[in-house]
């Protein structure tokens, strides 16, 4: 059975491991609902499955393999926004990581005891699934890199915002005492 297909095929056993692996990713104290453990998975697996079954050329292998795909539309992908998602969330980046390295590890493991022989339709199927995991990995890294630099950006906004009118205040006060023949109660 090609891989997409057993993909396609056992979206539900997949997903359930996610959940599980997804959940232990979250504080113990914490509940999470089912659509923040998933938070767009069944679209991701989707996404990878197409990858798959899209023909490419030892050309375009190449490119992608070197993080130069080009993308067809303007749209993001599932996994650009599940990055967004999961920096909003508070996940780490290895957090994040870590939760595409258990969706490879689990659609390898279900899939292989499937598998009667390794032929190169199957080696091939590896690869290409290896390939759309490492570019979906990429692009969820990117947007939560990008997440997290707009947050921090925004925070030393505000709190340089905040901090300024308070410290020009002082500044003001220092200067008017520093001035000559000022005392001590005419300045207060």
């Amino acid at each position: 059975m090609k891989l997409s297909h057993f993909i396609e095929a056992n979206f539900n056993k997949i997903l359930e491991e996610w959940d599980q692996f997804a959940l232990t990713l979250f504080p113990q104290n914490v509940h999470v609902s089912a659509r923040e453990l998933r938070d767009h998975a069944r679209e991701i697996l989707m996404e990878l499955s197409k990858d798959m079954e899209t023909a490419q050329s030892d050309q375009q292998q190449a490119g992608k393999s070197k993080g130069e795909e080009a993308k067809s539309s303007d749209a993001l992908s599932s996994a650009s926004v599940h990055g967004t998602e999961r920096q909003h969330s508070g996940f780490s980046l290895p957090e994040l990581a870590a939760e595409f390295r258990a969706l490879r590890a689990t659609v390898l493991r279900m899939w292989l005891p499937k598998i009667p022989a390794l032929t190169e339709q199957i080696a091939h199927d590896m690869v290409r699934f290896n390939e759309a995991i490492d570019q979906a990995l990429a692009e969820s890294v990117a947007t939560y890199t990008a997440q997290n630099t707009r947050a921090r950006d925004t925070f030393l906004d505000i709190l340089g915002h905040n901090l300024r009118s308070p410290l020009m205040g002082i500044r003001r006060s220092a200067k008017v005492l520093q001035k000559t023949g000022v005392t001590a109660e005419a300045a207060g």
